[in-house]
């Protein structure tokens, strides 16, 4: 890769987090171009060469973080893990990622932006959902669900409960991390037999903050 294009990739990145902070702080609507730019170090040409404006430099902020989760349930469950284990990690993951990472969070409150066609964009709320559905009947498959407790009514439950507090997140902020992390710890035995937990297998690296979404954050 060459050096312009390198440098395309960073001002493109920064432009992307630059916008979800200034997002955050002012709120979609009062957030400008002119002060987005200004919080990248980029001038408004330069924006204008990565997006066509404001709407499209949004879509992107969304399209960044669309399937982290998906993807990473994806590689442990090749790596062996079992699906309870995996549907336990993404979601610390998630939490983190919300409290820690200020695209994630901005994408979620431009998905729930009234008005517009944003929460048309594949976004982190849906790749979240899918990903419940998926490791829920993969869990039930293994048998590791606990009897009485059908595929619909677990993933029905378990992406009620974490979908609602990610959509909290405009009141709460990052705090809405503890609550998804409350919130596991409740369902997980009442809803999943005790599975075998590798430890060779658990990668911390893989769930720290930004390890889902920056490789797609260009």
């Amino acid at each position: 890769m060459s050096p312009r294009q390198l440098r395309a990739i960073e001002t493109r990145s920064r432009l992307i987090v630059a916008a979800a902070e200034e997002i955050e702080q002012a709120g979609y609507a009062a957030a400008s171009v002119a002060s987005i730019c200004d919080r990248a170090g980029v001038t408004k040409g330069a924006m204008y060469f990565h997006f066509t404006g404001k709407d499209d430099l949004a879509a992107a902020i969304i399209r960044s973080v669309a399937h982290p989760i998906s993807a990473r349930a994806s590689t442990l469950l090749a790596a062996g893990m079992a699906p309870p284990g995996v549907l336990g990690g993404v979601t610390h993951h998630l939490s983190r990622l919300l409290t820690e990472d200020v695209v994630a969070r901005c994408s979620i409150a431009l998905v729930h932006t009234p008005g517009g066609d944003l929460h048309r964009v594949p976004n982190l709320c849906s790749d979240w959902t899918f990903t419940v559905w998926r490791l829920v009947h993969r869990s039930a498959a293994s048998g590791l669900i606990r009897v009485g407790a059908g595929v619909p009514a677990v993933a029905r439950l378990v992406t009620a409960t974490v979908t609602g507090h990610i959509q909290s997140i405009a009141l709460r902020g990052p705090r809405v991390a503890e609550d998804i992390d409350a919130s596991w710890a409740l369902l997980e035995p009442a809803l999943f037999e005790p599975a075998l937990f590798e430890p060779a297998l658990f990668e911390p690296a893989l769930f720290e903050p930004g390890g889902f979404a920056d490789s797609s954050r260009h």
